[in-house]
């Protein structure tokens, strides 16, 4: 993660699954919080593969973004199959302005995120606020998701 007069990068690497959801959500929440934010850029040309859970984080934080700046956040794809994921959950122009490359500037990022310990319980909590984000995007995230949703509600309620 890298940050330059209130715009910041953030460069996902490799395998990207929910046991990185702690990290990200404390990474979103430090961001939003910064009275400097003034946007975000997602960088996924290193990504391998990014599960459902951190999608919809990622949505998740573009929402938060726009609400609260107007914005529609960046999020940088050359990989065509993660760019074809990202456009079939409805990220295309909604949710982030999908870009095939990255602006010189930003290549330097000094900081890894440190990873963050969550419970059982929050990592559940995540994967379902995770994809509900997900399947208010559009009616096809909301067919494929709503047994999963449906089976992560009724596992909470019955603890």
């Amino acid at each position: 993660m890298a940050k330059h007069q209130g715009t910041y990068v953030l460069r996902l690497t490799g395998d990207v699954r929910l046991t990185l959801s702690s990290s990200l959500e404390q990474c979103f929440d430090g961001m939003l919080a910064n009275p400097e934010f003034s946007s975000v850029i997602v960088d996924v040309r290193s990504a391998e593969c990014i599960d459902s859970t951190t999608l919809g984080l990622l949505a998740k934080l573009s929402l938060l973004v726009q609400a609260r700046y107007d914005e529609v956040p960046s999020i940088v794809s050359t990989n065509p199959d993660i760019t074809k994921i990202l456009v079939s959950m409805g990220f295309k122009d909604q949710i982030f302005i999908i870009l095939t490359e990255l602006p010189d500037a930003t290549e330097a990022l000094p900081t890894e995120v440190p990873e963050q310990p969550c419970s059982a319980e929050q990592t559940q909590a995540r994967v379902l606020e995770a994809h509900k984000v997900l399947m208010n995007l559009n009616e096809s995230n909301s067919q494929q998701f709503k047994d999963l949703v449906a089976a992560l509600e009724q596992a909470n309620s019955s603890d």
